[in-house]
């Protein structure tokens, strides 16, 4: 029986992942434009690697996806209401990395944000795709699942080939602030931006 690539990995939920306020698939040639032939998933970590380190991205955490599939959970930013990230300090929670970073912390913080718009996004590589999506969670919530996750994939993932059978998807999910203290409430699906949307203006492609 063969070894899942994942099992260095804390799990990231899937096929049932909390509802995101919207999804895209990324085409290959956005990741190879000379063909993918012969990539593995090594590869495909390190093309969004590139892209998330251009992007200006702090922390991202890698998450296992199933057996052999992972996810890579971005940090939280707070962005202009056109999706482009709030310049400076402003665009992200702590990360993990902070010397007296703690999930309480981080949650507290996030109860006494200032109000307008913040974004989470998580890129999943999988051969399997989405059965069902879990209840809409908080920012909280997804922090929490991103507290366990790695800074790198085991390098396992570069004896699996990247075949057709794999698909690449960002889920983004997007909050709003109010003026009170804890009003932070998910977008629903397809209520605003678009998924692509997202992306273009996260830089991320």
């Amino acid at each position: 029986m063969a070894t899942c690539a994942s099992r260095e990995l804390a799990p990231f939920p899937w096929p049932n992942p909390p509802t995101p306020s919207d999804s895209a698939l990324i085409a290959p040639y956005l990741l190879f434009p000379a063909g993918s032939d012969g990539k593995t998933l090594l590869d495909v970590a390190r093309r969004l690697e590139g892209s998330i380190a251009a992007a200006g991205y702090l922390e991202p955490r890698y998450l296992g996806a199933a057996c052999n599939g992972f996810a890579v959970m971005l940090d939280l930013e707070q962005i202009q209401p056109d999706g482009a990230r709030k310049p400076g300090a402003a665009g992200f929670a702590p990360t993990t990395a902070e010397p007296r970073f703690t999930l309480a912390g981080y949650i507290r913080r996030l109860f006494y944000a200032p109000p307008g718009y913040y974004r989470q996004i998580v890129f999943v590589v999988s051969d399997i795709g989405i059965a069902a999506t879990t209840p809409a969670p908080t920012p909280g919530e997804l922090r929490a699942i991103a507290k366990d996750g790695s800074a790198a994939l085991p390098p396992g993932y570069g004896s699996v080939p990247f075949s057709w059978k794999y698909k690449v998807v960002a889920l983004v999910y997007e909050f709003q602030k109010g003026p009170a203290d804890g009003d932070a409430r998910q977008i629903p699906p397809s209520g605003r931006l678009r998924a692509p949307q997202h992306l273009k203006k996260a830089q991320l492609y």
